[in-house]
């Protein structure tokens, strides 16, 4: 499309000021769509910056937010998540390589694996919609369930945004894996990142085409196994946003390497743009290329590890309590002090990761 014919439509549509119509307006959502704006300003790669402002008109401002932080852990059903984990366990072994979009094949290392299971997928996405309508606060319409797809050793995903047109109020539902943590990041409306981990049988709620999400961390085990559902609002054919939107919203001001305007709204909120780290895309996904994973929202994360069942103890008090077990069970002193030692070694790895500098204190969501 010719520049000139896209800008008289812009100035139709939206004709936005210096400052962008953020939305939600608080002040971390404010801080952090105005700080890409500033790294995007630095990409000299023409196509980067077009996709990466088309990107961020779609997600910073013409979305609308429908819920408070715009993710929320909740517990699967657990009928359901018996059929979804015996699926997995048939399938495990045959998973073939998944076929993916060229787009997707630049967000996934390396291809995940994947178990076709239309009719689970369907029966899913019809008995999770009263469930998503009521975290979202509107009425659905179903769009989609995607799985089982099975990432592998090795494996990240590049922060990203869902595609607008439909995929709107969505969850991941975690149903198995084997190996270590490997936790959904997700940036929430109060422009900080959370890192949520999720057990088998628990889902993730989430805005999926307005908060930037991914897993850049590297995943490292067998198999990390999910399925994506997807809803968008009843009447999003008729008010939601669509990337042909998101294109006539870029400003005209996007080939600026510095708009003063915008520059003066970042320093306020208490940004230099200078400071901010190099911004990199691969097609409409995100990555900063000299952070460390990729991200570098990762050294202050917020993480959300699952809640504790009632009654868990944790450190040497779990050490304590199974290996008073150990002794009971096997009342041979070798067996007893193998138990131990396997117990205390798996304790000390995962209390030396909770208490890795990854910001605030752990706390459930």
């Amino acid at each position: 499309m010719i520049e000139e014919v896209r800008l008289r439509e812009h100035r139709l549509r939206h004709n936005f000021s210096s400052e962008l119509p953020w939305q939600p307006p608080t002040a971390g959502w404010r801080r952090l769509w105005a700080s890409r704006e500033a790294q995007l300003r630095r990409l000299a790669d023409v196509q980067q910056r077009w996709d990466g402002w088309t990107d961020l008109m779609q997600a910073g401002v013409l979305v609308p937010n429908f819920t408070r932080l715009g993710f929320s852990r909740a517990p699967t059903p657990p009928a359901l998540h018996r059929k979804l984990r015996a699926a997995l366990d048939a399938g495990l072994a045959h998973a073939a390589e998944e076929a993916l979009s060229a787009h997707d094949d630049l967000l996934l290392r390396p291809r995940p694996k994947f178990i076709s299971q239309p009719q689970l997928n369907r029966e899913a996405m019809e008995a999770l919609l009263r469930a998503h309508e009521e975290w979202s606060g509107v009425r659905l319409q179903p769009v989609t369930a995607y799985g089982l797809r099975v990432y592998t050793n090795g494996s990240t995903l590049l922060m990203h945004h869902d595609k607008v047109n439909d995929h709107v109020i969505s969850s991941i539902v975690h149903v198995g894996h084997e190996g270590g943590d490997w936790p959904l990041v997700i940036e929430g409306f109060d422009g900080r990142t959370y890192e949520v981990e999720l057990r088998p049988g628990e889902m993730l709620f989430y805005e999926s085409s307005k908060c930037l999400h991914g897993r850049p961390r590297t995943f490292r085990g067998r198999y990390y196994a999910s399925i994506f559902v997807h809803y968008m609002p009843v009447d999003w054919g008729s008010r939601g946003v669509s990337t042909e939107d998101a294109m006539f919203a870029v400003p005209p001001s996007w080939l600026q390497d510095e708009d003063e305007g915008a520059r003066a709204t970042l320093e306020a909120l208490g940004v230099q743009p200078e400071a901010l780290p190099r911004l990199a895309l691969a097609s409409t996904a995100l990555y900063e290329p000299e952070c460390e994973e990729k991200w570098c929202a990762l050294g202050a994360s917020v993480r959300l590890d699952p809640p504790r069942a009632a009654g868990a103890r944790r450190g040497f008090g779990a050490l304590h309590d199974v290996a008073a077990h150990a002794r009971r069970a096997y009342p041979h002193g070798w067996t007893a002090a193998l138990a131990l030692l396997l117990v205390a070694a798996y304790c000390t790895r995962r209390t030396a990761f909770r208490r890795a500098p990854v910001g605030a204190a752990s706390k459930a969501l």
